[in-house]
């Protein structure tokens, strides 16, 4: 009989709910890996099979970071441990700027929650 323990692992393998892990890592070193400046006007947003996804105010930021690919790719891929960015992919979200300092604390958060659960040792249940 399995634990809950390895049902729940096979599961998050399955279903692919790492992803959740890879981009909340990848929120955590996006400020020091693009800078103050980018950071600010941006948000990853996505991840799936290699592919992140930044949401960007403008396709004017599309063509910017379209521009330092190579160069983001590198240094977010530096500062992981979980995963490897392959490709950059963009999405115009005309109020990112905005809010994106607020809806990354969130998005932090409700990523931590799930990382969090996903990570706990099962309970002994003596009911």
């Amino acid at each position: 009989m399995k634990t809950l323990h390895e049902i729940l692992s096979e599961m998050a393998d399955r279903y692919r709910w790492h992803r959740a892990e890879l981009l909340l890592e990848v929120e955590r070193v996006w400020p020091d890996a693009v800078g103050p400046q980018i950071a600010r006007v941006t948000r990853p947003i996505g991840w799936l099979d290699g592919v992140l996804t930044i949401a960007v105010p403008s396709p004017v930021w599309t063509q910017e970071l379209r521009y330092l690919d190579e160069e983001i790719r590198s240094a977010v891929n530096r500062r992981l441990t979980g995963g490897e960015v392959q490709r950059i992919r963009t999405v115009v979200r005309p109020g990112v700027a905005q809010n994106s300092a607020a809806a990354r604390q969130q998005a932090s958060q409700r990523l931590h929650a799930v990382s969090d659960r996903l990570h706990e040792p099962p309970r002994d249940r003596t009911d």
